[in-house]
Parts: C-alpha cells; sequence; structure tokens
C-alpha cells in the first residue's frame, strides 16, 4: 500500500488461473473485500474465509486490517493463514467489509461452471509450513 497509496490492491495466490477479467474488483465499496460464508459445525457455526483472492481499498480501515492480520499472524500457534485472517475479521469493528463472490476465489470442489478465477485443490487443503518457510516467516514477518 505504501509503494501505491491512492492505488486499489488486488491479492492473488500465485497458483492461481484467471480466467477472466477481474475488473469488477475495482468498484468495491468497503474497506477490504474477501469471500466469506457461514459454516455449521456440530452445535455451532463459524465463518469461514479464503484468502486466494482479497482487495483492499486505499484506506485507513485496510491498513489497520493488515496490521490487526499481520498482529495475529505472528501470535499464531497454527500457521495456516486462514485462522488469524478470520480472527482478523472477527475483531474488526470499525472496518468494513465487502463480500467477494465465489468465482473469484473458486476451487475445483466448488463445482462453479464460470469462474474468474480458480485454484488448485492444493492450494484450498491446509498444511503446515516446511522448515524453510517457517524461517522466512520469522525473518520477512509475512
Amino acid at each position: 500500500m505504501r509503494r501505491h497509496p491512492r492505488k486499489i490492491i488486488v491479492v492473488l495466490n500465485p497458483d492461481c488461473v484467471v480466467h477472466a477479467p477481474l475488473n469488477q474488483l475495482r468498484h468495491i465499496r468497503g474497506d477490504v473485500a474477501l469471500f466469506m460464508r457461514r459454516m455449521s459445525r456440530g452445535r455451532g457455526t463459524r465463518s469461514a474465509v479464503r484468502s486466494g483472492t482479497m482487495v483492499f481499498r486505499p484506506s485507513r480501515g485496510a491498513k489497520r486490517f493488515l496490521q490487526l492480520w499481520a498482529e495475529l499472524s505472528r501470535e499464531a500457534s497454527d500457521v495456516i493463514d486462514q485462522s488469524p485472517l478470520a480472527r482478523a475479521v472477527a475483531r474488526s469493528d470499525s472496518i468494513t467489509f465487502d463480500p467477494l463472490p465465489q468465482r473469484f476465489v473458486a476451487i475445483p470442489a466448488d463445482g462453479l461452471g464460470f469462474t474468474n478465477v480458480e485454484f488448485s485443490r492444493a492450494s484450498d487443503t491446509p498444511r503446515k509450513m516446511g522448515k524453510l518457510e517457517r524461517i522466512l516467516w520469522r525473518v520477512t514477518g509475512w
């Protein structure tokens, strides 16, 4: 955001395949846009988020959200990026979110006929970081 202070930032996982234009992502109204949905598990529900495609407006709210997500990622005992992300969303009271349509974060299991962005099954499967990734995580903070 420092490099492009007045631009909307679209973040895509490097293993995605873009099938159609992403122009719609320029028109988000909230500070942050990401895919969210409610999931029922047993007796409770929780929010599920996908980090494969995220959009950030050049706003204070988006900057606060990124700072909170970074802090929670450093504190996390697990290293799956969706867990600190879901906690950051839950703790973001004054930050506005726009839901991204599922076609911008599709995985094969979704069974969508049309997608703008598709991710491989491997990117949807949570995994632990390898030793080199953990070292890079500690050194770079991301």
